[in-house]
């Protein structure tokens, strides 16, 4: 610092704080041309308005409205496609044209229907390899591409193997030094690698590796001075406290407690200082004042403003309405959306559209169809899935009618012969499924 102080020729002695106040000034002071001197404050004012003059369009008023022209106009007038009228329809012209104009293939329409074609455009043609059709088949494409393309020594086949090879070869490929062989061999090298990453290993068998690999952690610590292993991490822990430079002191419980109020708070550029209750409660107040829809009230107001404007903005469908009314909006469109074959209509229809597709698609066996085949599939796999265990555990109370109602082409399952010697139900002989009449004759008793 002494040499940045010696480099400036107007400093003018003092202690080496007033000096080095005096670099700074001099240094923002300096780079405007038209300063004409004067004490501090008069040429600091000068900087001013050499800035404000500097713009062309500066209409003239007091200096804050010409400071606060200065700012609009450097933004506007960054766009050339801004065609006038009051300020607020300028901006918006300027936030439409920056989105829009960085698509190449919008091809005009409302604003609504760019910003649809902008969404698909930048997903769709992101993949190369997309071969076009419809908007369906090319989303599923590009799923399909990012995953497996990703990798390079996916050797082919189809889509379940390159998967399973994908899976592999992310945990594998990312130690540089696996020679390869069978995934066994590669896993183990992969550990080994692990250890070989710290220099301080002395050899010995794996155990004792890895236990040195720990020790070495705790060595990256330059104040830890020796001792047992639990000594030196108690150290460790004590050194990441001594790198806050606003821990008071006090006990180690008090401290750990500063370390993290410090970082909670000085990630907050607006807090002004004061006791720790000062600061935390203006932390919530710059995090309220962060959502422009809070519409002022007492603090437990805003705050719950600010947690309903989080949920409800999320969702991109709620129409407005009260609150009451977006929340079911939102509550909806959650549990509709996740059911990919909702056709759509009134929200009674969709609910119970819900409530059948779970229901089938927890039954793997069912073949397709319309819905009605399908339950019925549902129902009949249910029936005789109870039929069949049923019969084989001889349960007593099972009617006759209900043992041959499904007989299959093998007719009914036989007992094992395990079932046999643990005389588990008394053994009768079983009808043929080509005899029709053995097959009704219990039935028609």
């Amino acid at each position: 610092m002494d040499q940045e102080i010696s480099r400036h020729t107007d400093v003018t002695g003092g202690d080496k704080a007033d000096m080095e106040s005096e670099v700074s000034d001099e240094a923002e002071i300096s780079r405007h041309t038209d300063v004409t001197g004067g004490d501090k404050a008069d040429m600091e004012s000068e900087v001013s308005d050499e800035a404000i003059s500097r713009h062309i369009d500066v209409t003239g008023g007091d200096k804050a409205d010409m400071e606060s022209e200065v700012s609009d106009e450097a933004e506007i007038s960054r766009h050339t496609d801004v065609t006038g009228g009051d300020k607020a329809d300028m901006e918006s012209e300027v936030s439409d044209e920056a989105e829009i104009s960085r698509h190449t293939n919008v091809t005009g329409g409302d604003k609504a229907d760019m910003e649809s074609e902008i969404s698909d455009e930048a997903d769709i043609s992101r993949h190369t390899d997309v071969t076009g059709g419809d908007k369906a088949d090319m989303e599923s494409e590009v799923s399909d591409e990012a995953e497996i393309s990703r990798h390079t020594d996916v050797t082919g086949g189809d889509k379940a193997d390159m998967e399973s090879e994908v899976s592999d070869e992310a945990e594998i490929s990312r130690h540089t030094n696996v020679t390869g062989g069978d995934k066994a061999d590669m896993e183990s090298e992969v550990s080994d690698e692990e250890i070989s990453r710290h220099t301080d290993v002395t050899g010995g068998d794996k155990a004792d590796m890895e236990s040195e690999v720990s020790d070495e952690a705790i060595s990256r610590h330059i104040d830890v001075t020796g001792g047992d292993k639990a000594d030196m991490e108690s150290e460790v822990s004590d050194e990441a406290i001594s790198r806050h430079i606003d821990v008071t002191g006090g006990d180690k419980a008090d401290m750990e407690s500063e370390v993290s109020d410090e970082a909670e708070i000085s990630r907050h550029t607006d807090v002004t200082g004061g006791d720790k209750a000062d600061m935390e409660s203006e932390v919530s107040d710059e995090a309220i004042s962060r959502h422009t829809d809070v519409t002022g009230g007492d603090k437990a107001d805003m705050e719950s403003e600010v947690s309903d404007e989080a949920e409800i903005s999320r969702h991109t469908d709620v129409t407005g309405g009260d609150k009451a009314d977006m929340e079911s909006e939102v509550s909806d469109e959650a549990g509709i959306s996740r059911h990919t074959d909702v056709i759509g209509g009134d929200k009674a229809d969709m609910e119970s559209e819900f409530s059948d597709e779970e229901e089938i698609s927890r039954h793997t066996d069912v073949t397709g169809g319309d819905k009605a085949d399908m339950e019925s599939e549902v129902s009949d796999e249910e029936v005789s899935t109870k039929k069949e265990r049923h019969y084989r555990l001889g349960e007593d109370n099972l009617e006759d009618t209900l043992e041959y109602e499904f007989p299959t082409a093998a007719g009914l399952m036989p007992l094992t012969e395990r079932e046999k010697d643990e005389d588990m139900i008394p053994i009768t002989p079983q009808p043929s499924a080509l005899d029709p009449v053995a097959i009704l004759e219990p039935v028609m008793r």
